[in-house]
Parts: C-alpha cells; sequence; structure tokens
C-alpha cells in the first residue's frame, strides 16, 4: 500500500514508473523513478523512500495537485500558514517590500514591521501568476508566494 501511494505520488509529479503505473511493486522502474525525482530535488540518490524522499515527494504532490484543482480563484479570501514576505512582482527577483510601502490594512497586519505579513493573515486574491510549479498571488499589498518550491503558503 506505501508503495502504492509513493507510485501514485511519483507518476502524479512526472517521474513515470514504467508500463506497470502504480502497482505496488518496488521494482526498478519505480527505484530509477525515485531517484531522478531525488536527483531533480537536490536529495541523496539513495533509491530509499525515507522520511526525507517522503516529505518532498508529498509537499511537490500537494502543490501540484493545488495548482491542478485550481485551489486559489480571484476575488477569494485565504490564510497565510507562515509570514510572507511582500514582494514588488511575481517572483523572488523582485524585491520585497518594507513596512511603509504595505497598505494601511497590510501595516496592521505586520507586528514586527518587517514588511512580511503575518502568519494568519487574511488575504484577498487580486490576480494569479504561474512560474513553473510556483503560485504567485497578488494581494492588496503586492505579490506573495501562495505555493513555492513544493510548499503551499496560502490556503
Amino acid at each position: 500500500q506505501k508503495v502504492r501511494e509513493m507510485q501514485i505520488m511519483l507518476i502524479g509529479t512526472g517521474y513515470s514508473c514504467g508500463a506497470d503505473g502504480a502497482d505496488g511493486d518496488f521494482g526498478k522502474n519505480t527505484r530509477n523513478a525515485l531517484m531522478k525525482f531525488q536527483h531533480d530535488n537536490e536529495l541523496k540518490e539513495d533509491g530509499l523512500y525515507g522520511s526525507i524522499s517522503k516529505a518532498k515527494l508529498e509537499s511537490i504532490y500537494a502543490a501540484r495537485a493545488a495548482m491542478e484543482q485550481k485551489t486559489y480563484k480571484i476575488g477569494n479570501t485565504y490564510t497565510l500558514q507562515v509570514e510572507l514576505k511582500v514582494r514588488e512582482g511575481v517572483g523572488t527577483t523582485y524585491r520585497a517590500k518594507s513596512h511603509s510601502e504595505l497598505t494601511e490594512d497590510g501595516r496592521k497586519q505586520d507586528a514586527d514591521g518587517d514588511g512580511a505579513l503575518d502568519k494568519g493573515t487574511r488575504v484577498t486574491c487580486k490576480e494569479l501568476k504561474e512560474v513553473g510549479e510556483d503560485i504567485w498571488m497578488r494581494v492588496p499589498s503586492g505579490w506573495i508566494a501562495a505555493v513555492y518550491n513544493g510548499k503551499v503558503y496560502v490556503k
């Protein structure tokens, strides 16, 4: 059962487990898929499905599922799962805003004054952009990473 779950997630994130697919058998094709996944995600390439590989695969699979379901909709309100920087544009290449650059309401949600919205802040989605596997959301104060590097930061 655990092997089959791993295979479903590998296949769902673009790693073929061979013609038999998610058959529950940890054979050569599944091991090769796991090792390619480990390589692509800068994990130890040992072909073993340990806690680190499992956590990484689960987070990427969840992020991919969120994207495919188009979980985010313009106009809806979401909650930050962590403290998040607000950027001038889509992506980490854009400068993070300072506290004074946030909206009035945004400043109220930045308790430590570092320009990042606090965990638990409720935000309204104004626009969405996908950059590779990542999803960026424009909120009134600027752009935040809703899904980044396989982790879901906004629910």
